[in-house]
């Protein structure tokens, strides 16, 4: 039955007042973040990822039998389906993918997805198996199994794909074909085997190992060839542009790294990089027969989940955060440590038994991100020449992130939680319905003279607005915050911004009658040396605001001597 009745067209933005716009944006956001529900289980967020546009992400069951792996839909958290897998020898004839499998004893039939030659040819030697969808009845053992295009026998019944519980989901896309469609993701969880997923079909990928070993960690990409990382340091390498197939008589080998791995990063200047707690290398080479893994470092090295490359590799290890900087030959690479600046901060929580808990880019900002274990992290940026570090506190300890892509190009940054929510960062304008504090201070500007006393004046402060306005609060500190220079007043001001000029910018994106750059003024009314001026905001509301310009107004006084 009707609830109401329309008395009028739709308008947007129709508030009186900002006030106003701002109390009806808190009322419908707070009414949709109520419908958002966490996947269905157990524990924390396992993994999260993006692919082909849309988000996933790994959970236990609520039993944590099993691992649950998710897709982001209108409908909410969707869990994904998977196929079976029957394993084959006696190969005589290839299979074909999207033919239909029949057991020639069963009966039972299966639409085949992917065929996986481990050794042998098809020539009655063959030895492998084959990812099926929509089976029907069970194939039995021993029995023959045909296609329209291949034979073989079948070496036991078939199996149902499943996940196990717990572990961490580490994944790469990547298409090793020639069309785009076959791009693919590709996971390992450390329980169990690593895996292939295309949006549909999920296909196990088996080594060779035993099921006691057949467990990598880590998965990365180089020359074609997948690579998976295990425990006890080995590098394993899939047959040449073949992933799902490790077969050394098509390209498949192993390489010892030494010592437990802790990273795996990808594609970058033809090399792949690897480290451990003590160390680090890079893999280069085409093949089997040209991969050499060099040494960078003996007594240095990244701690798990913190290697991520921001136009360099950079990795968090006991000393800090580190780079690794590309020098004039090509392969040979010099280590430097970002982070001196912020060297107290992280002896602090070394000393307190703070850990990192990963890292994440941000490619549109120019940014790494690194996050500990006591909800804190640092923001550094790379976009000037050196690189500038700022620190956050998000609530909480992610147990897993990702970057990636929505289905328009843009970026998507995910986060884990442990209470089983996946968080999509820098979206909206609150945490989680709280509002978000912030607070800047300046260092102690002396207006290019140190020994001077002045009287300061006023601050104008020049930036832009979000949405609308943006409503912040100053004070002010004198003489390094001397006990005989007290503080200015906390003075609240609002400024307005994010203008723009008829048929220069796109209609509905800026701010209608405002100007472009907003001004607010503030009282200082102190003595001294210096002042430090720091500026404060907490709003669930607002969108993010720009500080561009900062000018301190004084007065020389008298010389110190």
């Amino acid at each position: 039955m009707p609830l109401a009745t329309s008395a009028g067209t739709l308008v947007l933005n129709g508030a009186a007042t900002d006030a106003l716009n701002s109390t009806y944006i808190a009322s419908v956001t707070a009414k949709r973040r109520a419908l958002i529900a966490v996947p269905a289980g157990s524990g924390a967020i396992r993994g999260v990822a993006t692919y082909g546009g849309s988000k996933y992400c790994w959970r236990d069951n609520a039993g944590a039998t099993a691992g649950v792996m998710f897709k982001a839909t209108t409908a909410g958290w969707v869990a994904q389906t998977f196929g079976n897998y029957i394993l084959f020898t006696a190969g005589t004839t290839e299979f074909l993918e999207a033919e239909t499998l029949t057991g020639g004893t069963s009966g039972a039939t299966g639409t085949i997805e992917r065929v996986i030659l481990q050794s042998g040819a098809w020539d009655g030697s063959g030895v492998g198996y084959i990812v099926l969808s929509g089976v029907v009845g069970a194939y039995g053992a021993a029995e023959t199994i045909t296609s329209a295009s291949g034979s073989a026998t079948s070496n036991g019944v078939d199996v149902a794909i499943t996940l196990p519980a717990a572990g961490k989901y580490r994944s790469i896309e990547e298409n090793f074909y020639s069309q785009e469609a076959t791009t693919r993701l590709y996971v390992a969880n450390g329980v169990g085997p690593a895996f292939e997923w295309d949006g549909s079909v999920l296909a196990p990928i088996f080594t060779g190992l035993s099921a006691a070993l057949e467990k990598p960690l880590f998965v990365g990409v180089q020359r074609f060839h997948l690579f998976l990382g295990y425990l006890g340091g080995s590098l394993q390498n899939s047959s040449t542009g073949l992933p799902l197939t490790f077969n050394a008589v098509t390209g498949a080998g192993e390489i010892g790294f030494g010592q437990e791995i802790t990273g795996f990063k990808s594609n970058h200047k033809d090399s792949m990089f690897v480290t451990g707690r003590n160390k680090v290398a890079y893999l280069i080479g085409t093949d089997a027969s040209s991969f050499d893994l060099k040494r960078l470092s003996e007594d240095s090295g990244a701690i798990i989940d913190t290697l991520e490359v921001v136009g360099e590799p950079i990795f968090m290890d006991d000393q800090g955060l580190r780079s690794l900087k590309a020098v004039q030959a090509y392969g040979d690479w010099k280590m430097g440590t970002v982070s001196r600046m912020v060297e107290p901060l992280l002896k602090i929580k070394r000393r307190a038994g703070v850990t990192p808990a990963g890292v994440i880019r941000v490619r549109s900002k120019d940014q790494l991100r690194v996050y500990f274990s006591d909800g804190t992290g640092l923001i550094v940026y790379f976009g000037r020449k050196d690189p500038e570090i700022m620190a956050m506190n998000i609530g909480f300890t992610p147990s897993c992130l990702a970057s990636g892509e929505d289905e328009s190009g843009d970026e998507i940054l995910l986060a884990g939680g442990p209470d089983g929510m996946v968080y999509e960062l820098d979206r909206g304008t609150s945490f989680d319905g709280s509002s978000i504090e912030a607070f800047l201070r300046t260092s102690f500007l002396n207006q290019k003279a140190p020994n001077t006393e002045k009287r300061f004046h006023r601050a104008r402060l020049e930036g832009q607005a979000g949405i609308s306005n943006s409503a912040l609060a100053m004070v002010a500190d004198f003489s390094y915050g001397s006990e005989d220079q007290p503080p200015s007043n906390e003075t609240d001001f609002t400024f307005f911004g994010n203008g723009g000029f008829w048929d220069e910018l796109t209609w509905n994106e800026f701010t209608w009658s405002s100007q472009l750059e907003g001004q607010a003024f503030a009282e200082l009314d102190g003595i001294g040396e210096n002042v430090s001026v720091v500026f404060m905001s907490d709003s669930a509301t607002e969108a993010a605001h720009t500080l561009s310009s900062l000018t301190i107004n004084f007065t020389p006084r008298r010389k110190l001597r």
